[in-house]
This record gives C-alpha cells, structure tokens and sequence, in this order.
C-alpha cells in the first residue's frame, strides 16, 4: 500500500510538472519579432489611408521637436497625419524597408532607413520605439526630405 502511495505521489508530481511547465513554458514573440510586427501594422495603416489604424501604433507619451513637422505631441501628431491624408501624401505610396536598420537596447528600439515614394517624391522615416504596458508603440518619428 505504502509502494501504491508513493507512486501516485510521483504521478502527481509529474502531472503538476507538465501543467506547470506548459503553463509557462511560452514566451511570446521576441523584441525583435514585436518591433517588426509593429511596423508592419504601422505600413498597413498607412497603405490603407486609415489615421486611426496609424495613431494606433504610437504611444500616448509620443513627442517630437524637430523642425521636419510640427507635432509635439501625440494630438499634434493626428493632425499632421489628417493634413498628410488631405494632402494626398498617402496616395501612390511604396514603403520600403529594404535599406532599414533596426537596433533594439533594452526597452527601446530605434529603425532608421524607411523609405517612401509617393506621387510627390521620395521621404526617409526614421522611428523610435519603446515597450510599455501596451506593448512595443512609436514613441519618435523623424521625416527627412519634407
């Protein structure tokens, strides 16, 4: 009887094992695989002219102080993004990430090298990311050829 018990104890102990470890056994994407999703979903936005699918890719603390647009904060960044759509900067519009670079330290990640073409000309896009409590979101961007 005393064997019996402790073979089930050692079943047990397996069973609870194998729960445990499934449990936590998956750890999701990478860094590196959520930064590249974050910017696929950043172009799909663009691709399809939808400024709320854009803005959902930036953070709530995003700021910018250059002089290539004027946004320095997220609310500035909507209007800049509804101005562009306006525009038609969005029409015609290839990304390419072919030339981009991506370097990642910790919680945030830095791609410069994005360019695109449009029917007025040609831009390259560099982004700052970080990983908050929602994830990886954009928390920078910089437009050279404006």
């Amino acid at each position: 009887m005393k064997g019996k018990s402790i073979g089930w104890i050692g079943v047990l102990v397996l069973v609870i094992a194998c729960v445990v470890g499934c449990a936590t056994g998956g750890k999701g994407p990478s860094d590196a695989e959520s930064v590249k999703a974050l910017l696929a979903s950043w172009k799909a936005a663009l691709l399809e002219k939808n400024a709320d699918k854009i803005m959902a890719t930036y953070a709530e603390g995003f700021s910018h102080e250059g002089t290539d647009y004027q946004a320095a904060d997220k609310a500035g960044l909507r209007k800049f993004v509804d101005e562009c759509n306006l525009a038609g900067y969005f029409d015609g519009l290839v990304i390419s990430f072919a030339a981009a670079k991506t370097a990642i330290q910790g919680d945030a990640a830095t791609i410069s090298g994005i360019q695109c073409d449009n029917t007025q000309g040609t831009v390259t896009i560099a982004l700052v990311a970080k990983k908050g409590k929602a994830g990886w979101l954009f928390t920078n961007m910089s437009i050279e050829g404006l």
